[in-house]
């Protein structure tokens, strides 16, 4: 979801899609909720996959647009409230990846 245009338009449109009694699952990167891991996670996103990427790759600077990118993405929690807002009635999530990313 962190690449629509329009959150509203999108979550419309795939809530009119399936027939009844369908699903809709969202699979996505999700910003961190500040907790114990959090440092540490932001630590590997500041320094780590730049110094990593950059030694694979040679191209260090595409890999340092990550922490300021995630920053912008919707939360698990602010996409379920968008989710509701569209009609979606049983709305679950759990986060995966130490919180970074959420099923929905």
């Amino acid at each position: 979801m962190r690449n629509v245009i329009d959150l509203q338009k999108t979550l419309q449109e795939q809530y009119r899609v399936p027939m009844s009694g369908g699903r809709l699952v969202i699979l996505d990167t999700t910003r961190l909720k500040k907790n114990i891991l959090s440092q540490l996670i932001w630590f590997h996103m500041d320094v780590v996959i730049p110094i990593l990427g950059g030694l694979l790759t040679g191209r260090r600077e595409a890999y340092r647009y990550l922490p300021e990118f995630t920053e912008g993405f919707v939360n698990a929690e602010d996409l379920a409230s968008h989710m509701t807002s569209v009609g979606v009635r049983k709305i679950n999530f759990q986060r995966l990846m130490f919180g970074t990313t959420a099923i929905q």
